[in-house]
């Protein structure tokens, strides 16, 4: 009895856990190995395999993911960029300070040469008196001249200025190339300052011209030569080969007051030295200039000032020149506003174009831009 339960104990170890050879367990002793501890080895064995594969994975991923080349060349331009900004954001920035301190009188844009250097004498009129005699009666006395006197008077002084620039001509026949032509892109107007030939005017009437002409009042021409210009206050000065010209007499600006009379010479729409006459209606005008940004005070008249007055004389009741014409405002609406640079302002500036071709002692901004390696 005993023997065959042992037996079948035997056949139920050996269905349970395998064939074991040789193996005879007791009937009441536990196996050696139990099916729990199967179990949790298997887990055991699936979990190594996830993490080797998960360890894997990650291998493959390092490796799949290379590390991208730099791009030198897109920092660079960001940095080349970035320089340039700044080069013009200073640049703007320290233009602006220049324009700021002329118009605030820390920049002089005028000559500090003493007057005793001036290319031409400005009389002055003190009390009634003035220190020239064209002016004057017998007994030393000023008194305002008529309106036909002053005019006889001037006209000799003022001068047309015909500005030529050269073209290239095309045409649509076989001579395509026609050739080059000569002709008057502008003209204005100019205010003789020395018999031997230097003539004051706008520096906008010669701007760009590759060749000027000058008529005089008696019909004469002459091949003239730019002597200097000055854009920063629209003055200008040229040459003729001539002697014996009637030379402007100049008067002081500062003794002119609001009301004066005054008349204005010049070549409006190419008309030949026509005159015009009005009254001072504000002094000290500031106007400032669209082009450079400088601010200049002006002499207002309502006289009328058009095209081709530009650089002629603006006169007062003594038959002196005291205002060179410069611009006028044209808009819609408005009617008899002419301006004139005073005389006493345009005396240095002269003096220099003369003597040295541009304003000598202004102090000049200059920004200049260069590149460097590391």
């Amino acid at each position: 009895m005993n023997t065959n339960t042992s037996a079948n104990n035997a056949v139920n170890s050996t269905n349970a856990y395998g064939t074991y050879h040789n193996a005879q367990y007791p009937t009441n002793n536990t196996p050696a190995y139990s099916v729990e501890r199967t179990e949790r080895s298997a887990a055991e064995r699936a979990g190594a395999a996830k993490r080797t594969a998960c360890v894997l994975r990650r291998a493959g991923a390092s490796a799949a993911k290379q590390p991208k080349p730099k791009k030198h060349g897109s920092k660079f331009g960001l940095k080349l960029l970035a320089v340039v900004l700044c080069c013009a954001i200073t640049s703007a920035a320290s233009l602006g300070a220049f324009v700021v301190m002329i118009q605030n009188g820390v920049i002089n844009v005028q000559s500090s040469e003493a007057s005793s250097n001036a290319a031409f004498t400005i009389s002055r009129v003190v009390n009634g008196d003035t220190n020239s005699d064209t002016s004057a009666s017998s007994d030393g006395t000023v008194s305002a001249m008529s309106d036909q006197d002053i005019a006889a008077k001037l006209t000799p002084s003022v001068v047309c200025i015909q500005n030529y620039q050269v073209t290239q001509n095309y045409g649509f026949y076989a001579d395509r190339h026609v050739g080059q032509q000569r002709f008057p892109a502008s003209e204005g107007s100019g205010i003789i300052m020395s018999e031997d030939g230097y003539i004051i005017t706008n520096a906008h009437v010669v701007e760009g011209a590759t060749s000027l002409k000058v008529m005089t009042s008696d019909g004469e021409t002459y091949e003239a030569q730019l002597v200097g210009s000055d854009t920063v206050t629209d003055l200008a000065v040229v040459k003729i080969d001539a002697t014996g010209l009637t030379a402007a007499e100049f008067g002081s600006s500062e003794d002119l007051r609001v009301a004066d009379k005054v008349m204005a010479i010049g070549n409006p729409g190419g008309h030949e030295l026509s005159v015009t006459i009005g009254y001072v209606s504000a002094l000290n005008r500031a106007i400032a200039n669209n082009t450079t940004g400088y601010t200049m005070e002006y002499i207002q008249t309502d006289a009328a000032i058009n095209p081709g007055n530009s650089g002629g004389a603006l006169i007062n009741e003594y038959g002196q020149v005291v205002g060179i014409n410069s611009a006028k405002i044209s808009a819609t609406g408005y009617e008899g506003l002419g301006f004139a640079i005073p005389i006493d302002t345009a005396q240095p500036i002269i003096s220099d174009l003369i003597q040295y071709g541009y304003v000598k002692d202004r102090a000049v901004l200059g920004i200049s831009v260069s590149s460097s390696t590391a």
